[in-house]
Protein backbone atom coordinates (compact mmCIF):
# COMPACT_ATOMS: atom_id res chain seq x y z
CA UNK A 1 0.00 0.00 0.00
CA UNK A 2 1.45 3.43 -0.91
CA UNK A 3 2.33 5.80 1.89
CA UNK A 4 0.61 9.17 1.71
CA UNK A 5 2.38 12.30 2.87
CA UNK A 6 0.26 15.36 3.54
CA UNK A 7 1.38 18.89 2.73
CA UNK A 8 1.65 21.23 5.70
CA UNK A 9 -1.05 23.85 6.02
CA UNK A 10 -1.19 27.29 7.64
CA UNK A 11 -4.53 27.55 9.41
CA UNK A 12 -4.02 31.06 10.83
CA UNK A 13 -1.43 33.82 10.49
CA UNK A 14 -2.07 37.19 12.16
CA UNK A 15 -0.25 40.23 13.49
CA UNK A 16 -1.35 42.48 16.37
CA UNK A 17 -1.43 45.39 16.14
CA UNK A 18 -1.37 45.64 12.37
CA UNK A 19 -1.09 49.43 12.52
CA UNK A 20 1.66 51.08 14.58
CA UNK A 21 2.59 54.66 15.36
CA UNK A 22 6.09 55.38 14.10
CA UNK A 23 7.06 57.47 17.13
CA UNK A 24 5.86 54.98 19.74
CA UNK A 25 8.34 52.19 19.02
CA UNK A 26 5.45 49.74 19.32
CA UNK A 27 6.14 46.04 19.23
CA UNK A 28 4.03 43.69 17.13
CA UNK A 29 3.19 40.05 17.81
CA UNK A 30 2.81 37.51 15.03
CA UNK A 31 0.76 34.39 15.78
CA UNK A 32 0.01 31.26 13.78
CA UNK A 33 -1.46 27.78 13.75
CA UNK A 34 -0.27 25.08 11.36
CA UNK A 35 -1.03 21.46 10.56
CA UNK A 36 1.41 18.72 9.47
CA UNK A 37 4.41 21.07 9.72
CA UNK A 38 7.89 20.15 10.91
CA UNK A 39 9.13 23.76 10.76
CA UNK A 40 7.85 27.27 10.15
CA UNK A 41 9.70 30.26 8.74
CA UNK A 42 8.82 33.92 9.31
CA UNK A 43 10.41 36.40 6.92
CA UNK A 44 9.96 40.14 6.62
CA UNK A 45 11.50 43.57 6.65
CA UNK A 46 13.58 43.03 9.77
CA UNK A 47 13.39 39.34 10.57
CA UNK A 48 14.16 35.90 9.19
CA UNK A 49 13.35 33.29 11.86
CA UNK A 50 12.85 29.53 11.61
CA UNK A 51 11.41 27.22 14.25
CA UNK A 52 11.90 23.44 13.99
CA UNK A 53 9.65 20.69 15.33
CA UNK A 54 11.70 20.44 18.53
CA UNK A 55 10.48 23.92 19.52
CA UNK A 56 7.00 24.70 20.77
CA UNK A 57 6.39 27.28 18.02
CA UNK A 58 5.56 25.03 15.06
CA UNK A 59 1.94 23.83 15.42
CA UNK A 60 0.92 26.93 17.38
CA UNK A 61 3.31 29.77 17.86
CA UNK A 62 3.95 33.45 18.31
CA UNK A 63 6.82 35.87 17.96
CA UNK A 64 7.14 39.42 19.29
CA UNK A 65 9.09 41.88 17.18
CA UNK A 66 10.19 45.03 19.00
CA UNK A 67 10.17 47.61 17.74
CA UNK A 68 7.68 46.72 15.02
CA UNK A 69 8.92 47.49 11.52
CA UNK A 70 6.37 48.29 8.80
CA UNK A 71 6.17 46.05 5.74
CA UNK A 72 5.10 42.65 4.47
CA UNK A 73 5.77 39.53 6.54
CA UNK A 74 5.50 35.99 5.19
CA UNK A 75 4.98 32.71 7.02
CA UNK A 76 5.79 29.39 5.33
CA UNK A 77 5.20 25.96 6.87
CA UNK A 78 7.52 23.13 5.87
CA UNK A 79 6.84 19.40 6.21
CA UNK A 80 7.81 15.99 4.93
CA UNK A 81 5.87 16.56 1.68
CA UNK A 82 7.23 20.06 0.96
CA UNK A 83 6.17 23.59 1.79
CA UNK A 84 2.76 25.13 2.25
CA UNK A 85 1.58 28.07 0.19
CA UNK A 86 2.93 31.11 2.07
CA UNK A 87 0.61 33.51 3.86
CA UNK A 88 1.29 37.22 4.31
CA UNK A 89 0.36 39.94 6.75
CA UNK A 90 1.16 43.66 6.61
CA UNK A 91 2.31 45.98 9.37
CA UNK A 92 1.37 49.57 8.49
CA UNK A 93 2.51 52.85 10.02
CA UNK A 94 0.35 55.77 11.05
CA UNK A 95 2.26 59.06 10.97
CA UNK A 96 2.44 60.98 14.25
CA UNK A 97 -0.27 63.55 14.85
CA UNK A 98 0.84 67.12 15.23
Amino acid sequence: MPEFVVLPKILKFEVEPSIIHITDGDSVTFSWNTQNATSVQLQGMSTDKTWNEDSNNVAEGSYELSPGVPGEYTLTAHGDAGASPAKQVTVAVVPPTV
